[in-house]
């Protein structure tokens, strides 16, 4: 009788320890709904118990990946270079009781090339203006389209006062250059403007000596 007492409680204590590591190695939930949007903004479905979230962004070409961490369910990837990429999610546990969650199943993405400058969506949100010149710089080329959508047209003053602009060459989807948008660009030697082009504002070029 006293035997068998031992062996029930050996295998209570043994069911005990199982039960217990089970426990112990349960994982948080993967992150699931990964999006991507238009402008690059990277968002995904809150995971109950995470303190916070590790986004890996792995570079197609070069293979090179980067980690950043945050506690929100969102995160911009607008600052990547031209290139292809591959991004996914895992949630970071909040207690001791559980792991780490499984990295999401993966997204990719393309960034193209942009002028550095700022774009503003019109129509709609069909098609892109360029708002403000940014950190565009020397030899600028304004995109025919900017992730996915044409653009259309230069802003009233977009360019203006902007002194570290050498030469243009305007897409072939810009309708219309608004008025003074490259007035007193006095660096500016040359601009490329399109056929298509129907409308050049009053003063766009005011005060480009050269």
């Amino acid at each position: 009788m006293r035997k068998r007492i031992r062996i029930i409680l050996f295998l209570i204590m043994a069911l005990s320890v199982i039960l217990a590591f089970t426990a112990c190695s349960e994982s948080l939930s993967t992150p699931l709904q990964i999006m991507m949007d238009d402008e690059y903004n990277l968002s995904w479905r809150s995971v109950p118990n995470a303190r916070n979230y590790t986004i890996q962004v792995k570079n197609l070409s070069t293979g090179n990946t980067d980690e950043t961490t945050t506690s929100r369910t969102s995160a911009s990837l607008a600052n990547y270079e031209e290139g292809d990429y591959e991004v996914r999610v895992k949630a970071n546990s909040i207690t001791s009781g559980l792991t780490d969650s499984k990295w999401s199943a993966p997204v990719t993405f393309t960034t193209e090339f942009e002028s550095g400058a700022i774009y503003q969506l019109i129509n709609s949100g069909t098609e892109y203006r360029v708002l403000r010149s940014g950190s565009a710089t020397g030899e600028v080329i304004i995109e025919d389209y900017r992730r996915g959508k044409p653009v259309t047209e230069i802003g009233a003053g977009a360019f203006r006062g902007n002194t570290r602009v050498t030469s243009v060459i305007v897409g072939a989807n810009v309708k219309k250059i608004g008025a003074s948008a490259f007035s007193n660009c006095n660096n500016m030697t040359s601009i490329t403007l399109p056929d298509g082009l129907e409308e050049i504002g009053e003063g766009a070029f005011k005060g480009c000596q050269k």
